[in-house]
């Protein structure tokens, strides 16, 4: 099923990273719900079903298992922007070789998948994004502790195809937004197993009129430079999201976003 297929050809992929290097490591799973498929429904099947089983074949191995709903936006700025609904899911493991161990063929064979209802699955697109910890920080002005969460722009990025420091270009293509004085922090991740994406950026605002201010100013610029070099396997995609998550898999607590 579509829905796994990120899942099961990044496994494919990390011996020879693992070999190299073995590094904390984070996955970004941007999990976008498409109409008419509401998220309520996601919702159900992933905790009651993929988030205990994907515990159960790492055995527990994972450093963070959280995620995000989506903040709403408006079809304008969803089509500006590259902004989907649903989730950000974000998963740490201590290394390459600990999340190998939950996604092999014995650990599928022991905890097999129970998919989402057939309905549901169709509107349902996942796209997965490896990445190495901890983040560079590009900007780091401060964030204190608040009564309102602080917004998160994710944004899940494709430098040029053969870009010999892709480092560089998405630092110099994420400049003017960082500059802009409404950004109060921003985390770049590099890809731990480059497939697809390169980077996650991660852009802090003190709220989601702030992330609108600053995206009235650079956000669609940022766009459209970025999507100058989508793929069909990456394509230029956002998300919103608060600073805290509403739910984490690994202690089963749930809070509101």
């Amino acid at each position: 099923m579509k829905l796994f297929a990120p899942l099961l050809a990044l496994a494919a992929l990390t011996a020879p990273a693992a070999r190299a290097q073995e590094v904390p490591i984070q996955h970004f799973v941007m999990v976008e719900v498409k109409p008419p498929v509401d998220l309520l429904a996601v919702d159900r099947w992933y905790i009651t079903y993929h988030a205990p089983e994907t515990l159960a074949r790492a055995q527990n191995r994972q450093t963070r298992y959280v995620s995000h709903r989506s903040y709403r936006t408006t079809p304008e700025e969803a089509e500006e922007l590259k902004l989907v609904d649903g989730r950000l899911t974000e998963i740490g493991f201590a290394s390459v070789a600990a999340f190998r161990a939950g996604v092999t063929g014995e650990a599928m064979a022991a905890h097999p998948p129970t998919p989402p209802d057939p309905a549901v699955a169709t509107g349902i697109k996942t796209r997965t994004v490896t990445v190495k910890l901890p983040p560079v920080a590009v900007k780091d002005a401060a964030t204190p502790d608040k009564a309102v969460p602080y917004a998160r722009w994710v944004v899940f990025i494709r430098p040029p195809a053969g870009t010999a420091d892709a480092d560089a270009w998405v630092k110099e293509a994420l400049a003017p937004l960082t500059a802009l004085p409404q950004t109060r922090r921003v985390q770049l991740h590099a890809a731990a197993i480059p497939r697809g994406y390169s980077h996650v950026a991660v852009f802090w605002y003190d709220d989601a009129a702030a992330w609108r201010s600053a995206m009235a100013a650079q956000g669609a610029a940022l766009i459209t430079r970025l999507s100058a070099q989508d793929s069909a396997e990456a394509p230029t995609r956002t998300m919103l999201v608060g600073e805290r998550p509403d739910l984490d898999f690994r202690t089963d607590k749930r809070v509101t976003p």
